[in-house]
């Protein structure tokens, strides 16, 4: 449900195994920033990859808000851009966004750089509320 640039997901599991094919899913995770703000509500994200950063989801100026959400399995594999430059983000990468997470489950997400469950950077907020973090690396 999309509209005055707000992007709701709800109930919704996103799967992709081996999916690389589009551009911006090889550097980026499978959400990016396509909208202002960001409302995932019961939704799980498992088995999502990328080559740069954010596995899952990459934010970027955005105002996100998960609830009741599970990242499971998703890789950031944090390859070095053309400058040499690495960051990570397993499951979630965000750089100069607002997010908050409220009964988020992180569970098995990697890096291989930095942040196996989440990385933010450049004036990134967050508000945490009964998050778990499980075997992230």
């Amino acid at each position: 449900e999309s509209n005055n640039n707000i992007l709701k997901i709800k109930h919704l599991r996103i799967t992709f195994v081996s999916n690389l094919n589009e551009w911006r899913t090889l550097y980026h995770g499978r959400i990016e920033g396509i909208a202002k703000t960001l409302v995932v509500t019961n939704s799980l994200f498992e088995s999502n990859s990328s080559f740069y950063n954010g596995g899952a989801v990459y934010l970027s100026g955005t105002d996100a808000s998960f609830e009741n959400a599970e990242f499971n399995t998703n890789v950031a594999y944090a390859t070095a851009n053309s400058s040499g430059t690495r960051y990570g983000g397993g499951a979630v990468y965000s750089t100069g966004s607002n997010s908050e997470f409220n009964t988020v489950t992180f569970t098995d997400n990697r890096s291989d750089f930095v942040g196996g469950a989440v990385a933010f950077y450049s004036e990134s907020t967050e508000k945490l509320s009964g998050v778990t973090a499980n075997s992230n690396t």
